[in-house]
């Protein structure tokens, strides 16, 4: 504790240093749950419910809020023992090498630890009996509000060694298209593939351009589907402007599920999902996994029409290259 009040003042110092002092935080009541944690960076705003296991509520950069938002959660907590709840905005879910996800708590169950960060908040979870990890979400506004930086970390405390993947998960409102960059090769000879057999109606929402794979909502039946990456990033394309999820890719890593998905996805009538897979780490007590995804807010070029796709993937593929963690 000595350590951290002293390194407390160099912090500030490095904080302001860097521009940091440009953004605010502060704790609000928000969706009729207290103690929510707002950050602010010029006309971007974050809003941090630790009730909701630190999952983000709001995330908007001027425009309205990028994430899905389902009002039917508003004032809704669920108890640390119970398991698994509706969400919206992010979530996480973890899994062992076999699939299974056992953790209770990772959905819309308060997590207790709260920190206050110069450019953002921190957010912990108590230990899970089930799987004797502990889980950390960390968020980091750039001063200029136009990147955000979001860490979810798992650590080991207790039990035998086991393999474990992140899958993390953005809501995202049924406007416009999600576009990601595929890779056409092993088990993905179209650089995607339906999961659990399922099907596309009308089909017309999920389509292949070039090297691109463009999602659109509206499906009579939400369906998920598995891709393989030949980059790590995915973005949400929204009139001129573009979300854009940029995500560790390793190309020596274990992806265990799915035949070797790297990301997944969820097409629905009402909102689209990105979810970005970490590659495998086993863990031992002591030992910690984190995934660390950089959320971009830009705008499309002249020259580049937002009503294609391709030439819209092209050019995020460019801008993506120098952002990758």
């Amino acid at each position: 504790m000595a350590g951290r009040l002293l390194l407390a003042p160099f912090v500030c110092l490095l904080a302001q240093a860097a521009g940091c002092a440009a953004v605010q935080v502060s704790v609000v009541t928000h969706r009729k749950i207290d103690n929510c944690v707002e950050v602010k960076a010029g006309t971007t705003r974050l809003v941090v419910v630790p009730a909701w296991a630190g999952r983000i509520s709001v995330l908007d950069f001027g425009a309205g809020n990028v994430l899905w938002s389902d009002p039917k959660l508003d004032g809704r907590l669920v108890k640390p023992a119970e398991g698994w709840a509706p969400w919206d905005g992010n979530a996480t879910d973890i899994l062992r090498s076999d699939g299974k996800s056992q953790w209770k708590g990772l959905w819309i169950h308060p997590w207790p630890k709260v920190r206050r960060l110069p450019d953002g908040v921190e957010v912990e979870s108590e230990v899970s009996p089930e799987t004797q990890l502990s889980a950390r979400r960390t968020y980091r506004l750039s001063p200029d509000g136009t990147r955000l930086s979001y860490s979810f970390t798992i650590t080991c405390h207790g039990g035998t060694a086991a393999g474990w993947t992140i899958w993390e998960r953005a809501l995202l409102p049924p406007d416009g298209y999600v576009v990601a960059p595929i890779a056409r090769e092993g088990a993905f000879p179209e650089g995607w593939k339906l999961r659990e057999g399922a099907s596309v109606e009308p089909a017309d929402r999920v389509t292949r351009l070039g090297d691109f794979l463009v999602l659109r909502a509206g499906t009579v039946k939400g369906t998920g589907l598995a891709a393989r990456l030949r980059a790590g990033w995915a973005a949400h394309v929204v009139g001129n402007h573009a979300l854009l999820d940029v995500f560790p890719l390793s190309k020596d890593g274990r992806y265990p599920h799915q035949g070797g998905a790297q990301a997944f996805f969820w097409v629905d009538k009402d909102k689209l999902e990105l979810e970005p897979l970490s590659s495998e780490a086993v863990l031992s007590p002591g030992q910690s996994l984190t995934f660390t995804e950089l959320w971009h807010w830009l705008e499309l070029p002249a020259g580049v029409e937002p009503s294609d796709p391709e030439a819209a993937g092209r050019w995020l593929d460019g801008r993506a290259a120098g952002l990758i963690p």
